[in-house]
């Protein structure tokens, strides 16, 4: 019977950390006759050299709100990448139809657009376009990131 470090019996998909390796290693066989696990690259050490991370049979760990936070900040820059290629940069230049306005009190404008839009949801109206509480924040937010890009922009030109 194969035993890792602190006596806990080997299982095929446990992550383990052979010896003193930093990286994290993955069971894909055991030898109960020699004690030896089978780890990474189909390399065979011993069990008892290594540490138990975590059961092959373990719920996986809930992501902590930092990492639940990048998530969304790495969402929310997906989107906003996106449409800013659809829509040209617009944000950093003044609107076409009122070119007498900054680009950023265009951005407002919209901001401003997005927030009604978001009061009307929350009111429980029904909507023509489906556009969700979540789609209206995260427009906003990225909304709110192009406002501070134009006002750099406007405050070095």
């Amino acid at each position: 019977m194969a035993k890792y470090k602190f006596g806990e019996e080997a299982m095929v998909g446990d992550v383990v950390r052979f010896g003193g390796y930093r990286e994290l290693l993955t069971v894909e066989s055991i030898s109960d006759s020699s004690g030896s696990v089978m780890v990474g690259y189909s390399r065979w050490v011993r069990a008892d050299s290594c540490t138990l991370i975590r059961r092959a049979d373990a719920k996986p760990d809930k992501p902590s709100d930092q990492q639940l936070i990048a998530a969304k900040f790495d969402a929310l820059k997906e989107l906003c990448l996106a449409k800013n290629a659809d829509y040209g940069s617009t944000f950093a230049r003044p609107p076409c139809l009122a070119p007498g306005v900054k680009a950023s009190d265009a951005v407002l404008v919209r901001m401003s657009d997005k927030i009604g839009r978001l009061q009307s949801l929350l009111s429980g109206k029904s909507a023509e376009v489906q556009e969700s509480i979540a789609d209206t924040v995260s427009d906003l937010s990225v909304y709110g990131i192009l406002y501070l890009l134009a006002r750099e922009k406007e405050a070095s030109e």
